[in-house]
């Protein structure tokens, strides 16, 4: 038997995303799919919990939302960095914008600058179209980048550059973008 949604919490219990759940909808186990999105979050209490530390948390990021400067999250693996990015983006002005995630360790150090900044037409070999980074993607939005200890030096100087003045350049570009 499966459970229903009053036994796991209510309506609007958290499921995890991506999953098919099943939940028993009449005493006759008639079942209904609901395939959640991936880019759901739980509700505030599941994210934030009830403990005397989390509340802190809490009325940091409601007032960190309300701000346009650059956030730094640090913690472990696994303890909610992006998940507690998600929430400042939607409670925040920057909502409407795109969520964009860099995972910055799982590309290669000689593309991540391309890929943050874009490039160019003819900026290197293969080249062969200008294309934005996903700085730009993230242009009145959020930009999460994740392991950014793993970037090289001289690209943790354009990052920094980037996040004090708001200036770029696309590989292959003299004139910055803001």
């Amino acid at each position: 038997k499966f459970p229903t949604p009053e036994s796991i919490g209510g309506r609007n219990a958290f499921l995890s995303a991506g999953i098919l759940d099943a939940f028993n909808m009449s005493s006759r186990a008639a079942t209904k799919l609901v395939r959640v999105d991936a880019n759901a979050l739980p509700p505030e209490e599941i994210v934030f919990g009830t403990s005397v530390a989390m509340r802190e948390v809490r009325q940091k990021a409601f007032k960190i939302c309300r701000t346009s400067v650059p956030v730094l999250l640090i913690g472990d693996g696994g303890t909610g960095k992006e998940v507690l990015a998600r929430w400042l983006h939607l409670h925040s002005a920057f909502s409407a914008g795109e969520f964009v995630k860099v995972n910055c360790a799982a590309i290669p150090g000689s593309l991540l600058e391309s890929e943050l900044f874009g490039h160019e037409k003819g900026a290197f070999t293969g080249a062969h179209i200008a294309r934005p980074g996903r700085v730009e993607r993230a242009h009145h939005g959020t930009l999460f980048l994740d392991e950014i200890g793993d970037l090289d030096s001289a690209l943790q100087s354009k990052l920094l550059h980037f996040l004090q003045d708001g200036y770029f350049s696309r590989l292959g570009d003299q004139s910055s973008e803001r």
